[in-house]
């Protein structure tokens, strides 16, 4: 790798880290308010598996819409009833999670 391209890279994924950061420090206290306890933890972890087999099942480039209604219809047969903002909030925080996870990985 080049000075340049490992530079870029850990630029972007410090920018990905402030952003996941972000997003979930704003994520967590809305959701508190909304989920009881016990259904969050359950939710945040379904909706993460849900995201990693969205990225399985279409792992081609520019299918970032067809993944995420994967998502939405895979959670509605499981009975969660969230209005649009929170899933969008939900499947945005297990994507760039994923993303994050994904970047350390390919570093290593």
């Amino acid at each position: 790798m080049t000075i340049q391209t490992d530079l870029l890279l850990k630029i972007a994924l410090a920018v990905l880290t402030i952003i996941s950061a972000l997003v979930t420090g704003l994520l967590i206290p809305y959701l508190r308010g909304k989920i009881k306890a016990e259904d969050r933890k359950k939710i945040l972890t379904i909706v993460k598996y849900a995201v990693m087999a969205a990225e399985q099942l279409f792992n081609e480039s520019g299918q970032g819409e067809i993944k995420k209604q994967y998502v939405i219809e895979y959670l509605a047969k499981q009975g969660f009833k969230l209005n649009t903002d929170e899933l969008d909030m939900l499947i945005e925080s297990a994507v760039k999670e994923l993303n994050l996870w994904q970047a350390e990985f390919n570093r290593e």
